[in-house]
């Protein structure tokens, strides 16, 4: 098997800058869901520059462990990257550089010692000077006597005075013009636009370091780590069988088409929870996990749909709640309840028709499964949702999106 390389640089590293290595697939600056969303397999290798934080969730450490845990290798360099290569160095992320160096020993502190302003756009285009940048180079340009050290702890002193967005060439050539060291941080600024900058040094090592781990060089991590979003990732792409037919898209077909599906998912809730929980019956395992039975079933969770009106409140209130620790998860993969009896070739034969290979212009949209479910209010369709396993109604309609319409919902 193919081993792929990905290299996530953003304002770190030009896009005219970035060497044309085989193999090497650029992404643009990461954020939480991005590794997961790669599929990634063993072997496979990463290089993180660059990391997005403020206005998204950002790539998480529990993201990089589950990577590494699978065969993944994972190199961090220059910006965001090395500030996670420290942090998870003992667990096998390598840190690329003299900025991931600087974490790691403890000179480096701070996540607004890389961080810049950038543009949202592909290019991304670098608005503002890190901090690390101008501090090394400042410094660099006073061990050579091209300015003195004084000066260079002036320009250093504005840096650190000025928010990471504040730190444009013109704020910092102004700043410096009224502290005397307008010189000193012309020529720090001329150094950087020179390329002279640590932060695009460092990420152009580390995609040399990428290039070579590919071919094995650097060991795997044996540690295994696991996630709430790694197995919903490896549920979303392992197939089933010999098909190419995913477990979580078999799932999803089951929940929204199959009319008894509320019944398979309550006998699967009832399996798992009873693992956990001692006693026949639904009020005991709401006790045992700390539910207030009476308060909770009075609540927005149990009011009855045409498929649960049979059910106790108690059994409406677990069943709609049930999550797998650590509470994001309702299934990790295609429990045997969900077949509702079926053999799984059984069950393949009838999905297959339900599941396209790409998705179709006729989509089911929350109206259309509110008319699929029986549920006349926005109330019942989410309860009606929640009773089929989904964690929510957009998980539903996210769902629904892939399935056509048109296809017979009888079975």
């Amino acid at each position: 098997m193919t081993r792929r390389c990905f290299a996530f640089i953003g304002p770190s590293l030009a896009a005219g800058d970035r060497p044309e290595l085989p193999g090497v697939a650029y992404r643009p600056p990461a954020r939480h869901g991005d590794l997961f969303g790669l599929d990634l397999r063993r072997g496979d290798s990463v290089l993180i520059v660059d990391g997005l934080y403020q206005h998204v969730a950002p790539l998480r450490h529990k993201e990089i462990l589950a990577a590494l845990a699978g065969g993944v290798r994972i190199y961090g360099a220059a910006s965001y990257g090395a500030l996670r290569s420290a942090e998870l160095a003992d667990h096998g992320m390598v840190g690329v550089g003299r900025v991931a160096a600087g974490y790691r020993c403890g000179e480096l502190t701070s996540d607004a010692d890389v961080a810049v302003l950038h543009s949202d756009d592909e290019a991304c285009r670098p608005f503002t000077i890190a901090l690390v940048s101008l501090r090394t180079a400042a410094r660099a340009l006073a061990e050579v006597g091209r300015i003195d050290h004084a000066a260079a702890d002036g320009v250093i002193a504005i840096g650190s005075a000025l928010h990471y967005t504040e730190r444009a060439p013109q704020a910092l050539r102004a700043w410096a013009a009224d502290a005397n060291v307008g010189e000193a941080m012309d020529a720090t600024l001329a150094e950087l636009m020179a390329g002279r900058d640590i932060k695009r040094q460092d990420a152009l090592e580390g995609l040399r370091r990428l290039g070579r781990g590919a071919g094995g060089t650097d060991a795997l991590s044996a540690t295994r780590w696991d996630s709430s979003f790694g197995a919903e990732t490896a549920f979303e792409h392992a197939p089933v069988a010999a098909s190419r037919v995913t477990g979580r898209r078999l799932l999803a077909c089951l929940q929204v088409f199959a009319s008894d599906y509320p019944e398979r998912h309550r006998a699967y809730v009832y399996r798992m929870a009873r693992a956990s929980a001692s006693g026949p019956g639904a009020g005991p395992v709401l006790a045992s996990a700390g539910f207030d039975v009476p308060a909770v079933a009075a609540g927005r969770y149990a009011g009855r749909t045409r498929a649960t009106e049979h059910w106790s409140r108690e059994e409406r209130v677990l069943v709609r709640t049930f999550r797998l620790p650590p509470g994001r998860c309702v299934y990790k993969n295609l429990p045997p309840e969900a077949l509702g009896g079926r053999s799984l070739a059984e069950v393949l034969k009838y999905s297959a028709d339900l599941m396209p290979p790409y998705p179709v212009e006729r989509r089911l949209t929350g109206a259309a499964l509110a008319r699929l479910w029986g549920a006349t209010t926005d109330e019942e369709l989410l309860l009606s949702a929640l009773e089929r396993g989904f964690r929510d109604l957009n998980e539903a309609v996210a769902v629904g999106r892939t399935l056509d319409l048109s296809l017979d919902t009888s079975r």
